[in-house]
C-alpha cells in the first residue's frame, strides 16, 4: 500500500477501533430499519461458522463487509434487482471498485487518466443471465451562471465492459428503451465515507482523497 493511500484512508480504517460495525449500528448510522440490515446481511455475507459459539454476541462487520451489505441492499431496494442478481453484480465488479479506490480496505491501482476523472457512475444493463457495465466518468463540472438560473457543464467519458461489438449495439439499445439501472458509485461510496466519520474527519479524508486520484468529487 502506497503511503499517499495509507494516509488518504486511515480515518476510515480507524473507525473499527472505535465502533463495532454491528447491524445495530449500521441500521442507526444509515437510517435503515434493522431488520432489513440484518436481512441484508444474511443474503450478502456468507454464513459465519462461528454463529453457534457466540451466542448473545451481536457480530460486528469489517468495512469491507459493510459496504458489501448495504451496496447489496441499494441494488435490490433502490435499483430492483434480485438478490441473485445483486451478488453476481457485485462479483463482476468488485475487482474494479477495489481498483480505482472505491472499495474499503483495497489497494488500489489507480489509472494515470488525463485528465484525472473526478466520479464514476455505472449503468448496469442485464441481457439473458449476464450483465454489461458501461463506466461513466465525470472529467469536469462547472457551473454556468445566468441570472436566476444555473447551467451544469459536464466533460464526461463513457466505455463498456465487456468491449465487444454485439455488447455495444444491446448496450445502446438498452440505454435509449430506458432499460440500464444506474448505480451512481461515486455517490454511494461517498455518501457511505461520510456517515462513519464525523465532519472534519470526513472533509480530511475527501481532500486527500480527490489529491491522489480516488475519484469521489461528486458534490
Amino acid at each position: 500500500m502506497s503511503v499517499e493511500y495509507h494516509h488518504a484512508y486511515m480515518l476510515l480504517y480507524g473507525v473499527e477501533g472505535k465502533m463495532r460495525l454491528t447491524n445495530r449500528a449500521l441500521s442507526d448510522l444509515f437510517e435503515i430499519p434493522f431488520h432489513r440490515v440484518r436481512r441484508w446481511a444474511k443474503e450478502f455475507l456468507p454464513p459465519d461458522p462461528r454463529a453457534g459459539l457466540r451466542s448473545g454476541i451481536a457480530k460486528s462487520y469489517s468495512l469491507a463487509q459493510a459496504y458489501k451489505i448495504l451496496l447489496g441492499g441499494h441494488l435490490v431496494s433502490s435499483l430492483g434487482f434480485s438478490v441473485y442478481e445483486a451478488k453476481k453484480i457485485i462479483q463482476e465488479l468488485q475487482p474494479w471498485l477495489e481498483k480505482h479506490g472505491l472499495w474499503p480496505e483495497a489497494n488500489p491501482s489507480l489509472p494515470d487518466d488525463s485528465p484525472p476523472i473526478k466520479a464514476y457512475s455505472i449503468d448496469i444493463t442485464k441481457y439473458q443471465d449476464n450483465f454489461i457495465f458501461g463506466f461513466e466518468g465525470v472529467v469536469r463540472k462547472e457551473l454556468e451562471f445566468h441570472g436566476k438560473y444555473t447551467k451544469v457543464l459536464e466533460e464526461k467519458i463513457y466505455y463498456i465492459v465487456p468491449e465487444t461489438a454485439l455488447n455495444l449495439i444491446f448496450k445502446s439499445l438498452y440505454r435509449t428503451a430506458g432499460k440500464s439501472k444506474k448505480l451512481e458509485i461515486s455517490s454511494f461510496f461517498r455518501h457511505f465515507m461520510k456517515r462513519l466519520l464525523n465532519e472534519e474527519e470526513f472533509y480530511r479524508w475527501l481532500k486527500r482523497s480527490e489529491e491522489i486520484g480516488i475519484p469521489v468529487a461528486v458534490e
